[in-house]
């Protein structure tokens, strides 16, 4: 790293971190990067010397992503922060390879991010991986069955997440790219930084359908307002009818209801009236940082059996690099070193076709895939089909 070094967070170099990634992200304040540590966990944070000073950082939350149906191990970084003074000469680049580094030796299957700059990452190994839509509905968009009331309703203030992590695992087994969360994630849906939020349970004790976090309003800010949700999951066609009663509930203070999810949205084909608006989208972006792991913990549709053989090459992680095989069978794969490597492709190619954002045959027409077999193309196209990916939160 020319004349850096990489260090863990310590109390040598806290502070400097926390006033670099403060300015940095446009977020001053020791208390909320104070908060952040902990949810983050300060064994998960990362910074870059210059000397004896720390220039920048980076941390990375332990958490999974859900693909196939199987979690997968992820590294959610985040808090990205380089003093304006070393920026341009290479220090960020040389952090983030030195971060895959080294969860690639811990053989961490994922790195997940949202890029404030794409060139930087695709320039080491990311690539677009998914979608984070924020959708706004007119609350008149609307209609409940009304036999829907009969499921229970339960108001909560202090929500656990061991109750509410199983309902979003269900939700995450059924699509591509959901977050497991791990603790601190989960209190970030449940406190946002200056607000409040009440969280709603569908069904009986034990064995829930849904649940809804709302972030609560300001009356400062007029009125009416948009009712927001930090997340929402309803797992039964009944819960899906209940969320919507919860939302009309709500209509005396609020005029349209804002949520964050993907191009495939169970909302939208609830609603009866279009009235949407689209406020914002982000794409996400993913690494593979360990193939072999990512490969075999994905997991892939039950009643097809198949082999890809792939060539990959990966100039950062190197381990990556190869021919491999691919067998798929009952849903489970396993990874081994050899085949024809009739699918050729960089690392970063590989990510839109494991998380499904993109076909193969949709990466070949890009130009990003080269595949000397059209039959392990169509396979291929199989073997990584499924519901488009779509993540809820920032992190």
């Amino acid at each position: 790293m020319s004349s850096w070094s990489y260090h863990p967070l310590g109390d040598n170099n806290r502070d400097q971190f926390i006033s670099i990634v403060g300015e940095s992200l446009n977020y001053p304040g020791t208390d909320i990067w104070l908060t952040y540590i902990e949810r983050v966990g300060p064994e998960n944070i990362r910074c870059v010397h210059a000397n004896d000073t720390c220039v920048g950082g980076l941390a990375f939350y332990r958490m999974g992503q859900w693909y196939g149906g199987n979690r997968v191990a992820s590294a959610g970084i985040s808090g990205v922060g380089i003093d304006p003074a070393h920026r341009g000469t290479g220090v960020c680049k040389a952090l983030l390879q030195e971060t895959l580094r080294e969860l690639h030796e811990e053989k961490v299957s994922l790195g997940a991010l949202y890029a404030s700059t794409r060139r930087l990452y695709r320039s080491v190994g990311f690539e677009l991986s998914g979608h984070q839509i924020q959708y706004s509905l007119m609350m008149h968009s609307f209609r409940a069955d009304p036999v829907a009331r009969e499921l229970p309703l339960t108001r909560i203030t202090d929500p656990d997440p061991g109750v509410l992590a199983p309902i979003a695992e269900v939700r995450g087994r059924a699509t591509n790219g959901n977050i497991d969360r791990t603790p601190g994630l989960w209190a970030r849906i449940f406190e946002p930084i200056n607000r409040s939020t009440t969280t709603y349970l569908f069904g009986e004790p034990g064995n829930y359908e849904g649940f809804a976090t709302m972030i609560q309003g300001n009356r400062d800010a007029g009125h009416p307002q948009p009712l927001v949700a930090a997340d929402w999951a309803a797992n039964t066609p009944r819960a899906l009818q209940r969320m919507m009663h919860l939302l009309l509930d709500h209509r005396s203070m609020c005029d349209r209801f804002r949520w964050n999810g993907g191009p495939q949205d169970n909302l939208l084909m609830a609603a009866q009236e279009e009235h949407l608006e689209v406020s914002n989208e982000l794409l996400t972006l993913n690494r593979i940082i360990h193939f072999e792991s990512a490969l075999t913990e994905r997991g892939y549709p039950m009643a097809l059996q198949a082999e890809l053989h792939f060539e990959v090459t990966d100039e950062l992680l190197p381990g990556n690099s190869g021919k491999w095989i691919l067998q798929v069978a009952d849903g489970v794969g396993r990874v081994q070193r050899g085949g024809s490597g009739a699918i050729k492709l960089d690392i970063s190619s590989l990510v839109p076709l494991y998380t499904s954002m993109h076909t193969a045959s949709q990466l070949v027409a890009m130009g990003r895939i080269e595949c000397s077999e059209h039959a392990m193309l169509q396979l291929a196209d199989l073997v990584f089909g499924g519901p488009s990916p779509w993540t809820v939160e920032l992190f």
